[in-house]
């Protein structure tokens, strides 16, 4: 089995280096990888480890001020490959009017990062898909553990949204 450590909230954060230092305790964590793994930390520290591995890269962040939960990877969610041709076309039409139309009627605990902080600047921008996709799987986990079971229906509905 594999295992992904997460982090408990997007407000606990760790510098770059402090990583480097704490990959250290993990072999199959390299020192070099720490730039990707932090740029791209948006819910998920690392995937694909082996328990005694994540036992000891949680062991060594958390000495260095980052507090992560421990998860069987089998325990998150997958998303549906995404489906290109659903792109939003806006022409003529207010952006601003539509964003805040969107942000109103999303619950705060389930609204990404992008669109929490599209009204600040500078404009928030994700590093990547991967870490835009990532965020999304941390907050499905969010949802299905806080909802205890009632998240799975959140996931289901998203999957037949656009699968």
């Amino acid at each position: 089995m594999s295992y992904a450590l997460l982090q408990r909230s997007f407000d606990d954060t760790i510098d770059r280096r402090a990583m480097e230092e704490a990959s250290v305790a993990v072999p199959s964590v390299a020192r070099a990888d720490c730039a990707l793994l932090h740029r791209e930390l948006f819910g998920i520290v690392v995937q694909a480890l082996e328990r005694e591995e994540a036992l000891a890269f949680q062991a060594a962040l958390r000495m260095r001020g980052l507090d992560t939960e421990l998860v069987e990877e089998s325990e998150l969610p997958v998303l549906a490959n995404p489906v290109r041709r659903m792109a939003m076309h806006f022409d003529g039409v207010n952006w601003w009017v539509v964003v805040q139309v969107v942000r109103a009627a999303i619950p705060a605990e389930r609204m990404n990062r992008g669109l929490e902080r599209c009204d600040q600047y500078p404009w928030f921008v994700y590093p990547s898909e991967r870490a835009f996709e990532e965020e999304i799987v941390w907050r499905f986990y969010r949802l299905m553990r806080n909802q205890r079971g009632g998240g799975q229906e959140i996931l289901e509905q998203f999957r037949n949204l656009v699968g």
